[in-house]
């Protein structure tokens, strides 16, 4: 008597649990087992799980009991509940014919001779078709709902998904996390402190359950989620207006932007942020080394303002404020750059950041590529295994030995970000500043002072007596200082060129 085995699967957990798609696929294959003259060997059934081939348990217990028992016939209810590709389909189908066994349909007239087999391929196609549809409209769903501002994703951190009844739910703020998250970028829009700093000072006060990574306050600070703005890729990239409340204000999540654009993790001492004296912290002395602070002096009629060294008996003498400062000025307009230079500035950094975005945007195309090969390299290990061709240890090891390629190669990928920025404004941003340095220093705040001032003096400022000592400068700004008096603005541009360079 001929043999065969059954499939069945469902693919939600509803369907299993209901259990009645099942029992009528079992029910219908059997009964066409009985008409057609097979005894039915065992019953294989996959619950609730995908149609994807790695996913598929039973699907691969089930092409292991072919290659040791070799039943004469498969039976599925229809074609799609083997397969929703025609790739998988006839993979699959190739394994069970090579040890002689053929593939039936309890409710579809497929057969080994032509007209069968045709009917099997737009079976197979149509069985493809409906997936890739149910897909398409899933996608346009959810693209159309994120368009009116829908969150459809697990919800970050200072919210939480309330059931509103009839299946659905709505975005609310968690009032404990929610407040934590506004202190957050409050604190890190003063640019007083590191993201560090702002964890160490909320996380003591959070629970167990709701405390902070470094890795997700970096996250948080360029959500703009936050500020009321559902953006998607590919669904919204743009951002629109999100139906849930906004836990900060836009201008806050604009000021933290700017923060983040500066230099990064940049500590600025909290005992030099005094309006009084913006180059306490900057200047050093030039006898002892020492960092020169700032004091208020008693007059017989008022007060004056002096930068003097710490250390008693140095032989530096007290410096008026003004007089500091107004040098400190005459300084800044002395190396910053002619307008010619300027032009060039942008135009070389315009040029490199579109090459290097090209360069970001290929690798990361050749590493989806090598995850996908590594998926598919995944599903043949686990079908020459179903098909006895390699046995269950090297089996595990090759799969073990590929999901570690993944992680690598995924890893990898995520290092490969392009920040999310307009890169043109940032670069004319950045020329502005270049070219009006002395004018942005007298309108920024102490702390935002004390940044700029770190950029472009980071071993600080060394004063004696008489006037400030050549300072030592970023190496943009020594480039500049360098080919400033140059006739040769292409010199600048290449020098330009070589800082940059990756």
């Amino acid at each position: 008597m001929k043999t065969a085995i059954i499939y069945t699967r469902v693919s939600t957990v509803d369907q299993a649990t209901d259990g009645y798609s099942l029992m009528v696929q079992a029910r219908d294959c059997r009964k066409y087992a009985e008409n057609n003259g097979y005894k039915v060997l065992k019953l294989f059934k996959e619950a609730g799980e995908s149609a994807k081939l790695m996913d598929r348990t039973q699907l691969l217990m089930m092409l292991d009991y072919c290659t040791k028992h070799k039943p004469d016939a498969l039976i599925v209810h229809k074609v799609d509940r083997l397969a929703r590709n025609t790739e998988n389909h006839y993979y699959i189908k190739g394994a069970i014919n090579k040890v002689g066994t053929v593939l039936r349909s309890a409710t579809e007239p497929i057969s080994d001779d032509p007209a069968g087999e045709f009917i099997e391929n737009i079976l197979a196609g149509t069985a493809q078709f409906d997936n890739a549809l149910r897909s398409w409209r899933t996608k346009m769903s959810m693209e159309a709902l994120t368009q009116k501002g829908r969150w459809l994703f697990n919800v970050p951190y200072g919210y939480k998904l309330v059931s509103t009844g009839d299946n659905k739910s709505k975005v609310f703020i968690d009032p404990e996390r929610g407040a934590t998250v506004t202190q957050i970028f409050e604190l890190f829009a003063t640019g007083a402190y590191t993201q560090t700093e702002v964890l160490n000072k909320v996380n003591p006060l959070l629970s167990t359950s709701s405390k902070l990574s470094t890795h997700r306050v970096n996250r948080m600070l360029r959500n703009p989620f936050y500020m009321g703005i559902v953006r998607v890729k590919n669904m919204a990239p743009d951002g629109v207006r999100g139906e849930h409340s906004p836990l900060i204000s836009p201008e806050l999540f604009v000021s933290v932007q700017r923060v983040l654009a500066g230099k990064r993790g940049e500590k600025i001492s909290r005992s030099r942020v005094n309006p009084d004296f913006p180059l306490r912290g900057v200047l050093q002395c030039g006898y002892c080394g020492r960092k020169l602070t700032g004091s208020w002096s008693k007059g017989k009629s008022k007060k004056y303002a002096y930068y003097h060294c710490t250390r008693t008996g140095c032989a530096f003498k007290s410096l008026p404020k003004t007089k500091a400062e107004k040098e400190f000025i005459q300084l800044l307009d002395a190396i910053s750059p002619q307008k010619e230079y300027v032009e060039s500035f942008k135009t070389v950094i315009t040029k490199t950041w579109k090459i290097r975005t090209h360069s970001i945007m290929q690798e990361s195309i050749q590493l989806n590529k090598r995850i996908k090969q590594i998926h598919r390299d995944k599903e043949a290990v686990a079908l020459k295994n179903a098909q006895g061709a390699t046995d269950n240890d090297t089996c595990k090891q090759l799969l073990s030995s590929l999901d570690n390629q993944i992680v690598a190669t995924t890893v990898k990928l995520k290092e490969l970000v392009i920040e999310d920025y307009d890169a043109q404004a940032l670069i004319n941003y950045s020329a502005y500043m270049l070219e009006h340095l002395t004018k942005i220093w007298e309108r920024s705040s102490i702390a935002q002072k004390a940044t700029l001032q770190k950029i472009v003096f980071p071993n600080g400022l060394i004063r004696d007596n008489q006037s400030y000592r050549t300072p030592e400068l970023s190496p943009l700004y020594a480039i500049i200082r360098d080919s400033n008096g140059s006739k040769s603005h292409l010199v600048a541009r290449r020098r330009v060129e070589l800082l940059f360079q990756a």
